[in-house]
């Protein structure tokens, strides 16, 4: 009872397999595996995807402001205040949260992974526009790392938005690169 390992495996097995109606319940069992050890980070991924998937934005930016106060250092907290922001739908707030994430990131990969994050943010309230610009900003703060999941997501974006020459300069542009690649 008292193994964070157990309580998260039990948390993913109920968030990714058990269904809809499990995956609210994987809830209790991610903040049991993090209250046993409150520097294991794993569940911490899985609280704020349930409390954004259940529209619970308000609770997420109170969990990450606790967190934040608790250990201000720490940039994840920064990209989940940041995209819990995004999800409440305030744009301009958003883009002020964003930015005080990116302030905290101290690495090029930590500022790649916040534009990841908040990609995925704004592609699912529709902002296709949003998405794409943070997808761009996640490749401009790594150029030197080919995130196939950012790679991806972009073209998705350009292809969605019917922004078809781009859609093909990039396509090109990445199979010049890796022509082995069959992503593009």
């Amino acid at each position: 009872p008292d193994d964070k390992y157990i309580w998260y495996g039990l948390g993913e097995a109920q968030f990714h397999f058990m269904g809809e109606s499990k995956k609210s319940g994987s809830l209790a069992s991610f903040e049991r595996a993090a209250a046993l050890d409150p520097d294991f980070l794993l569940p911490y991924w899985h609280i704020f995807a349930v409390l954004w998937e259940e529209e619970r934005t308000g609770e997420a930016i109170g969990r990450a402001d606790k967190l934040l106060a608790a250990d201000p250092q720490n940039p994840l907290w920064y990209r989940f205040r940041a995209a819990s922001v995004v999800y409440s739908g305030d744009v301009e707030r958003a883009r002020a949260a964003v930015a005080e994430a990116e302030r905290h990131s101290p690495t090029a990969e930590d500022r790649r992974d916040l534009y990841k994050v908040i990609a995925t943010a704004w592609g699912s309230l529709m902002y296709a526009n949003l998405a794409e610009e943070s997808l761009e900003k996640a490749l401009e703060a790594d150029p030197g790392h080919d995130d196939p999941q950012v790679v991806k997501g972009l073209t998705e974006y350009l292809r969605m938005q019917h922004k078809f020459d781009e859609y093909e300069q990039r396509t090109r542009t990445l199979l010049a690169q890796s022509p082995d690649n069959d992503m593009y």
